[in-house]
């Protein structure tokens, strides 16, 4: 009774161990390739989130640009001092997170100067450039609804104003 293995009807009792071993490794690569999938699937995912939040924020800033300018022709097809003012509808928050609306200046170098809109969530920033004659006063206000509008007097600015409900 020697070191040679047991046989059973002509079959060797190392054979089981074998079988479990290769079980045991293609259940770890298959684990593996899954968790990488996993792990790749997740980055595609925060990708495409932000680049929704980015067109979303986009297509918001534009909105508030196209007000502004909407404004800016009205002030200037009028010689009233009166309030000239446009409600403006945006969302609360876009993709769940709320949002700031900051406007700056351009450089005043000519009659109609290019103006500059940023919009930002989370850390994610698009910038608008929009086109005003009128003076545009420089503003940050939360996102949501907005009056543009250019109070009383001739000579004053277009503001962004939040809407009081």
């Amino acid at each position: 009774m020697g070191g040679s293995p047991r046989h059973c009807w002509g079959v060797s009792d190392t054979r089981g161990v074998s079988s479990t071993v290769s079980y045991v490794l293609n259940l770890g690569i298959l684990l593996v390739l899954f968790i990488s999938m996993l792990y790749g699937a997740s980055a595609f995912v925060d990708s495409s989130s932000d680049a929704s939040t980015r067109k979303a924020l986009e297509t918001t800033g534009q909105s508030v640009a196209g007000t502004i300018e909407a404004v800016d022709r009205l002030n200037r097809s009028t010689s009233s001092s009166v309030e000239l003012g446009q409600r403006i509808s945006l969302p609360d928050e876009i993709r769940g997170n709320s949002y700031r609306i900051t406007i700056t200046d351009g450089d005043d170098s000519g009659m109609c100067d290019p103006d500059s809109l940023q919009i930002e969530s989370n850390d994610i920033q698009e910038s608008i450039s929009f086109v005003s004659c009128s003076e545009v006063a420089e503003t940050d206000v939360q996102g949501g609804d907005l009056y543009v509008v250019r109070p009383e007097g001739t000579d004053s600015p277009i503001e962004l104003r939040p809407v009081d409900e």
